[in-house]
């Protein structure tokens, strides 16, 4: 299982540094567009620091989650989603592969995104490693994500339009966490909690035991409702036979 992600983390690196010069464009489009709304924001007298910390953790979601329901189309597409489901290794295990394909990405562009926020002045305070920690809890709410998302493509098969509007969702509620007090609305889900800790941190405020063992249970609960559900998923598409049908 490590082998395997491995290589697929492995490739893609090789692909990012095959085609450095769209990556590095990719990196820059998505660095000017969330700048730019920060400034818009700055303008209107609202704080733009809070979210940007928003809009790296839903560009995160973009690289992670987001693009296994990309890669499943696209397996099904070209005629081998049937051959990789019946590999040597067990179906969960290619799922996290798929992720680990995005996962060395995501990091990298948080750090970017991060870092030169801190530059241009629009983080105020700099605190890296604690911001790792947390997107590290927000990696594993994706993976589950990620297996939700999986399941419902193995059911439904076009599923891009349900994964275009949970972007849209999180691109919300991510919004709102960023501005929001602390309530019991921003516990229910890593992905809002993890973005207020952020906003919180940010503010000067030191993150407490009580700030990981929330981010841990919900990204725990995240794992183990993806994993169900795409069990599901798949014995009923497998009885069905139809995993390799558009």
């Amino acid at each position: 299982m490590i082998k395997l992600i491995w290589v697929s983390i492995k490739m893609n690196l090789e692909e990012m540094w095959s085609y450095r010069l769209n990556t590095i464009l990719e990196l820059f489009t998505s660095f000017v567009w969330g700048v730019s709304i920060v400034f818009g924001l700055n303008v209107l007298r609202i704080r733009g620091e809070n979210f940007y910390l928003a809009y790296i953790a839903w560009t995160f979601f973009h690289f992670t989650a987001n693009r296994v329901g990309i890669e499943m189309n696209y397996f099904t597409t070209i005629g081998v989603i049937e051959r990789i489901f019946s590999s040597y290794y067990p179906v969960k295990v290619l799922i996290l592969s798929i992720v680990s394909l995005s996962s060395v990405m995501s990091f990298i562009y948080m750090t970017v995104f991060y870092f030169a926020g801190y530059f241009s002045n629009i983080l105020k305070n700099f605190n890296y490693m604690t911001t790792f920690l947390i997107f590290c809890f927000l990696y594993i709410f994706m993976v589950g994500l990620s297996y939700l998302f999986a399941g419902l493509y193995l059911i439904f098969k076009r599923t891009m339009s349900i994964v275009q509007l949970i972007n849209l969702l999180l691109f919300g509620i991510g919004t709102y966490a960023a501005g929001a007090k602390n309530s019991i609305l921003m516990k229910l889900t890593t992905y809002t909690y993890a973005i207020y800790t952020l906003v919180k941190v940010h503010s000067g405020v030191h993150i407490s035991g009580g700030d990981i063992e929330i981010l841990a249970f919900t990204s725990l609960i995240m794992i183990i409702v993806g994993v169900i559900f795409f069990d599901f998923s798949y014995n009923c598409a497998r009885k069905a036979g139809t995993i390799g049908h558009m």
